[in-house]
């Protein structure tokens, strides 16, 4: 009979373990929207016309939305936490924390999630040699504008001389 409740309780211990570990997935999942969700509306202020208003309040409900989710999965893993020891009445066991407790082990797992967003980007070298190119050939549009508007030296003068001949008639 004992060994049934050794069991039972391995398994509720195990159990509450996985869930534990899930939710650590989804903080770590809820971090990266609060990186990359402004991100995103950021980009689609820049790429469209619409009003930049109508995606500010999208980012701040957005910003809402991440927060709640992320205080609602930290409040459920210390609730289950709690039930398992008040279920098992062993008092020892003790919450563990789905962030760590440390604020500089914290940042190392903000900094590993960019480096990792970071690596998945194109080379900055070719989107820098992109924007060169870009540039060229926008100073190549622009040239040729400026060239259609500013008549050249020679045509300039024939067109002075051919105003100063009209005015001596």
């Amino acid at each position: 009979m004992e060994n049934k409740y050794e069991t039972i309780y391995h398994e509720l211990i195990q159990q509450q373990e996985l869930i534990h570990q899930k939710n650590k997935k989804n903080i770590q999942t809820g971090i990266k929207c609060v990186i990359f969700v402004p991100l995103f509306f950021l980009a689609l202020v820049f790429l469209t016309d619409s009003n930049k208003v109508v995606f500010l309040t999208l980012w701040i409900i957005s910003m809402f939305a991440i927060s709640v989710y992320l205080i609602y999965i930290e409040y459920m893993d210390f609730q289950i936490q709690e039930l398992i020891a008040k279920i098992t009445q062993n008092k020892a066991l003790e919450t563990k924390p789905l962030l760590n407790s440390n604020i500089d082990e914290f940042e190392t797992s903000v900094l590993d999630i960019l480096k990792q967003w970071e690596e998945s980007l194109p080379p900055r070298k070719n989107i820098e040699e992109l924007l060169a190119m870009r540039r060229l050939a926008l100073s190549g549009e622009l040239k040729e504008k400026l060239h259609s508007r500013i008549p050249e030296k020679g045509e300039e003068e024939q067109s002075h001389e051919k105003h100063l001949e009209n005015n001596k008639k």
